[in-house]
């Protein structure tokens, strides 16, 4: 079972908040329709993927995997946008959350599924709304008519 919106406790809600906030607002600095159109894709697709691919056992709750296709969005954007604002942005971003990548890493008292699948998921929107080839093409189509 997969709870973007339950948590554990306390202690994990109180953890998941700051990166949720800045993080967030990282995203929603490219418009409020990207910032809905990533979180319900990484919502979906990553809730999907953590579905079909943790144990059956334990619950997966928790935002982490939100947070974490946020990251893997900004990741992409500045990879596949080649924007130096967004190269910039991404720099800081993972200076300052870096080490929410060891999150990634599978371990046994997180969980590492949510946080994979969810990265997927948010570079998978990235590369699918960034790509640079895309961009060009549709400004030679408008400077050609």
């Amino acid at each position: 079972m997969i709870g973007p919106f339950v948590h554990h406790g306390y202690r994990q809600l109180l953890s998941d908040t700051v990166p949720l906030v800045a993080i967030g607002w990282v995203v929603l600095l490219a418009g409020v329709r990207v910032w809905a159109l990533v979180t319900v894709v990484v919502a979906l697709l990553g809730g999907l993927l953590t579905w079909l691919v943790a144990p059956a056992h334990p619950v997966v709750v928790g935002v982490d995997g939100v947070v974490f296709g946020w990251l893997g969005y900004l990741i992409a954007r500045a990879v596949f946008s080649r924007r130096f604002r967004w190269i910039v942005v991404a720099g800081v971003v993972a200076g300052f959350f870096g080490t929410l990548l060891y999150g990634l890493v599978p371990t046994l008292h997180s969980s590492w599924q949510a946080h994979l699948c969810g990265f997927g998921a948010g570079l998978g929107v990235g590369a699918l709304l960034h790509r640079r080839g895309a961009e060009l093409r549709r400004f030679r189509r408008t400077a050609v008519s």
